[in-house]
């Protein structure tokens, strides 16, 4: 009994850091993304706050049957196992894509012929509204992914 309690623990524990961990895998910064791994890290985020408080719930029931019976390496692994277990359920309630992706707080712009530091023949992304026009050079915003600003008088977000 007390095995199939620590391999229920165990398996609680890989659930929880499955679900709230394999988002944070599939959707990083300078990695390209699929259809595909945007679609199971939007299911996963949506399971994530659910499976995680059952699984943190689970866990302590399991932790205070076990602990009892347990010396102190094995209370130890208890304690880490259920703190682990509450991270993970704080983690699924974060948005942590925000933390990736913070928009560049003041974007600034020089004229082409006063730019140093973006070589010829790098990409950019292009806006042009009326009269104006804006370049964002795609390795600057590449970690951020958004920029607020305005083109002209037009407020506008670009996002790469």
């Amino acid at each position: 009994m007390r095995r199939s309690s620590w391999v229920a623990l165990f398996l609680v524990l890989l659930l929880a850091a499955t679900i709230v961990g394999v988002p944070v895998w599939l959707i990083r910064p300078f990695v390209s993304q699929t259809p595909d791994a945007l679609d199971w890290s939007w299911a996963l985020r949506q399971w994530a706050p659910l499976i995680s408080s059952a699984g943190l719930l689970v866990g302590l029931m399991v932790a205070v049957g076990l602990w009892r019976g347990a010396r102190w390496p094995g209370r130890t692994s208890l304690v880490l196992a259920s703190l682990l277990l509450a991270a993970a359920a704080w983690f699924a309630r974060q948005n942590h894509f925000e933390w990736m992706f913070r928009p560049f707080p003041d974007a600034r712009f020089t004229r082409v012929a006063e730019t140093k530091d973006v070589p010829d023949g790098e990409p950019i992304i292009g806006v042009a509204h009326a009269r104006d026009a804006l370049a964002f050079p795609i390795r600057r915003i590449g970690y951020h992914h958004l920029i607020n600003t305005e083109v002209g008088r037009l407020p506008i977000v670009s996002t790469y």
